[in-house]
């Protein structure tokens, strides 16, 4: 019963070093390819009756974390985009144009933006926010954060 076992134990070993031979003769070459990081962006929002909170963020394994928030008009949700460039991580936050128009209600919403795919060092952190689709982009957060 232990003889196959055996068998096919030193078969296995035999074509292992048969493998490392080959490869060990035959003539190598080797070329780098430069990968550019991807960023993803997984961003989430939802109104309430509360006033918005603060702008905070935290780094992580991989990733930076952003909680925020805004008045808008009602009929406007935000969605998120994200730029990396270079040490600069860029969040928008800028309202979605409604069609129709906005009656001119307007609501407290809060997002969760979750950065991905960034490689550990220290990056600056810039949020900005266009909470009317007529309005400018403006810078409303700009922090250093550290991603591991």
């Amino acid at each position: 019963m232990t003889r196959p076992l055996i068998s096919s134990s030193l078969l296995g070993i035999v074509l292992s070093g048969a493998m490392l031979a080959a490869v060990a003769c035959s003539e190598s070459t080797s070329s780098t390819i430069t990968v550019r990081p991807a960023l993803s962006l997984i961003f989430q929002s939802g109104n309430s009756a509360a006033s918005p909170p603060q702008i905070s963020a935290v780094g992580g394994i991989g990733r930076v974390q952003v909680t925020g928030g805004y008045e808008g008009p009602a009929c406007a949700p935000p969605r998120g985009t994200a730029q990396l460039d270079g040490d600069v991580v860029r969040l928008d936050v800028e309202a979605v144009v409604s069609h129709p128009p906005c009656d001119g209600a307007r609501v407290v919403y809060n997002y969760n933006a979750t950065l991905l795919g960034l490689e550990p060092r220290g990056y600056t952190l810039e949020v900005y926010h266009r909470v009317d689709p007529a309005a400018e982009r403006l810078l409303v957060h700009r922090v250093l954060i550290t991603v591991q």
